[in-house]
């Protein structure tokens, strides 16, 4: 993880020895050059309550509405109308998923000894500051005698334009890889173009736009699923393309906006994920994109997020697709204790949407901040899902992270249908600047994440799992080696998983795609990060899949070479 670690020209412009006393957030970090510094400016209370205003209009609209030109429209307007009611401070963007950023965002926010909520994702940027990740900055180091194509290629976004009032970017986005399936005998592909933009506009108003265009080829295991459930895994719905191939498209962005210094409000279309580890439990970044209204609330050692999102069954038959919507709130809580320990709780509910038209009638809940209430009041409700949870965080020292969750479904009624995860991380480990390790454990079982009584609102999106890609009735054991030098990285996966009811859990009663399966998954590769500002980086490795079960055994081998931007996460490791 080196290489997205640069240090140089990634400068500071206000000192962190007095950090708190200006607010926990201040003005300093990778793109504190760019922005103006200072506190708010006007009472709180008047701050406060705008935001108030501004967040039951939106999700008025988002709630009767749906995800639409219209609600887009409203959403920016009123940003515009109330952007004269903030102080001196900072947009904030996301930033990208990628486990490599997220590592390296991680490793820096230990070792500086700044309270750092890791295990709700994406980070907003002015909250991870010092973290000097090269991906996370908008300030390219000048170097006199580089050539203009020398510094686009390994420097410098492609298009930036900045000053004290405004930032645009723009990026490519690409994946272009071949691959070689053993056993099968399969030529894979992969054939992904897209653009990423956003800006900054003013000092508290921030925009993100990604765009992807694909075609592939997929693996054996893969290729099934998609065939079955009619969308790539993670990346959408698919059609197919030239007989064995898949045509999809993905689209995700947000507007974020910053009434205060311990509050942001974004409005999207995107994925989160809650969690320290490779995998979680209560809400990950393995489904499709989804609209969603996130409002994040940091006070010094206390952090909360509650997120509203609507999520989509997709019923696949011979001739029609049918799309039922339902309608989910997140509540996740944090408290810093000591700055070594984090606990995390987290709820979810999701509501069917009760009418013909889709569109969801609004209950009490999903204005219901108070985290657990939810679960508390409807235990006895058959139109309302929900997941308790917990998630623990332990710094041992800088270099070395314990971490777990647990998750209850239908606490209140039974707590056999729960799930449990133990691990830990090592940076720098065993004193080789560089070098990585991870464990992890995963125990989901039957029975969690379904809800027999009314299945349109098990815990999938686009008939994939929110939480853990295998749905439940698993175990899971993963290990992780890598080593970084300079913008050279190699890595290794282990994946091991037994599944009794295995694949993601469907939007109807849980079937038994297989007898007591067992997948063993190695995955190693070599990198060389090629520019670190948007993660292009040329990529060879080999992924070896033995599946057993009692009736069946596929034994497959891929062997590859790609070139692209590693911004997000792609799971096919199931």
């Amino acid at each position: 993880m080196e290489y997205l670690r640069q240090r140089q020209g990634i400068g500071y412009s206000i000192p962190y020895k007095n950090r708190h006393a200006r607010g926990l957030y201040g003005s300093s970090g990778c793109v504190s050059t760019l922005l103006m510094t200072g506190q708010v400016r006007q009472p709180l209370f008047p701050v406060c309550y705008v935001h108030c205003v501004y967040f039951l209009l939106i999700l008025r609209s988002f709630l009767y509405e749906g995800f639409n030109m219209q609600t887009c429209r409203a959403v920016f307007m009123v940003l515009i109308g109330l952007v004269a009611f903030s102080g001196a401070l900072k947009a904030q963007f996301n930033s990208p998923l990628g486990r490599d950023i997220c590592l390296s965002v991680e490793q820096d926010m230990n070792v500086s000894g700044e309270v750092f909520f890791s295990s709700w994702r994406p980070f907003l940027q002015e909250h991870v500051a010092q973290a000097k990740s090269t991906a996370l900055a908008w300030n390219p180091p000048q170097r006199e005698g580089q050539s203009w194509w020398r510094r686009k290629f390994f420097e410098e976004n492609l298009f930036i334009r900045q000053d004290s009032s405004y930032l645009i970017f723009l990026d490519p986005v690409f994946d272009f890889e071949l691959g070689k399936e053993s056993s099968v005998n399969r030529n894979l592909y992969v054939n992904t173009r897209g653009v990423r933009v956003g800006g900054r506009l003013g000092k508290h108003f921030a925009f993100e736009s990604d765009l992807y265009e694909n075609q592939s080829k997929v693996p054996v295991q893969a290729d099934a699923f998609t065939a079955q459930w009619r969308v790539i895994p993670g990346q959408g719905a698919a059609r197919r393309y030239k007989d064995t191939g898949w045509d999809y498209a993905n689209v995700s962005g947000y507007i974020s906006w910053t009434p205060s210094l311990s509050q942001n409000l974004q409005f999207g279309h995107g994925k989160n994920f809650a969690g320290d580890g490779y995998r979680s439990l209560l809400l990950s970044d393995n489904p499709f994109a989804y609209p969603y209204l996130r409002y994040t609330c940091t006070l010094g050692r206390l952090q909360y997020v509650r997120t509203i999102a609507s999520f989509m069954n997709v019923v696949p038959k011979a001739d029609v697709e049918e799309y039922p919507k339902k309608t989910a709130g997140f509540d996740y809580l944090t408290v810093d204790i000591g700055r070594r320990l984090q606990v995390s709780l987290f709820e979810s509910n999701i509501w069917a949407n009760p009418d013909s038209t889709g569109r969801f009638k609004p209950a009490f809940g999903i204005f219901n901040p108070i985290i657990l209430t939810n679960t508390l009041f409807t235990a006895d409700r058959t139109d309302i899902h929900s997941l308790a949870g917990l998630n623990v965080k332990f710094l041992a020292t800088r270099s070395i992270v314990l971490y777990g969750q647990v998750a209850f479904d239908d606490i209140m009624n039974t707590v056999k249908n729960a799930g449990m995860q133990l691990g830990a991380k090592y940076f720098d480990a065993l004193g080789l600047p560089g070098l990585f390790l991870q464990a992890e454990f995963n125990r989901v079982e039957k029975g969690a994440y379904s809800f027999t009584d009314h299945t349109a609102i098990s815990y999938v999106h686009y008939n994939q799992a929110i939480a853990h890609p295998l749905g439940n009735n698993f175990r899971e054991a993963l290990a992780f080696a890598s080593y970084s030098f300079r913008r050279f990285r190699v890595e290794y996966r282990l994946n091991i998983a037994k599944e009794k009811q295995s694949g993601v859990v469907p939007p109807g009663e849980l079937a038994a795609y297989a007898n007591g399966k067992k997948v063993v998954f190695h995955h190693v590769q070599a990198a060389w990060m090629m520019n670190p500002r948007n993660t292009m980086q040329v990529v060879a490795g080999y992924t070896d899949r033995n599946e057993t079960s009692s009736v069946d055994r596929l034994h497959t081998g891929v062997l590859f070479v790609a070139f692209r931007t590693a911004l997000r996460n792609r799971y096919y490791d199931f």
